[in-house]
C-alpha cells in the first residue's frame, strides 16, 4: 500500500502495546463521509476530494478495526497481531 497521498491534511500512527491507531486530522466533513479499509499492513481513507492510504507499522487484525470521528479528527485503531 503505497503511503498516504494527501498533501492538506495532517496524519500519524501512534504503535501502542496491543493496537495500532491512524488519525487523520480532516475537518469539514461528516462522519458518514468517510470510507474506510482496513487491511493487515494498512488503511485507507476516501471522503469527497480526500484519498489516504497508510502503511502501518505493525500487522493489524481487520476484523478488531474501530473508526471514530469526532471534532474534524478521524481515528481508525485495530488489534495488533
Amino acid at each position: 500500500m503505497p503511503l498516504h497521498d494527501a498533501n492538506r491534511e495532517k496524519d500519524e500512527v501512534i504503535q501502542g502495546r496491543d493496537r495500532v491507531t491512524y488519525v487523520l486530522e480532516a475537518p469539514g466533513h461528516e462522519a458518514g463521509d468517510f470510507s474506510v479499509h482496513v487491511e493487515r499492513e494498512g488503511v485507507e481513507v476516501s471522503a469527497h476530494d480526500l484519498r489516504v492510504s497508510r502503511r502501518l507499522p505493525a500487522p493489524v487484525d481487520p476484523k478488531t478495526a474501530v473508526t471514530r470521528y469526532s471534532n474534524g479528527v478521524l481515528s481508525v485503531s485495530a488489534r495488533r497481531v
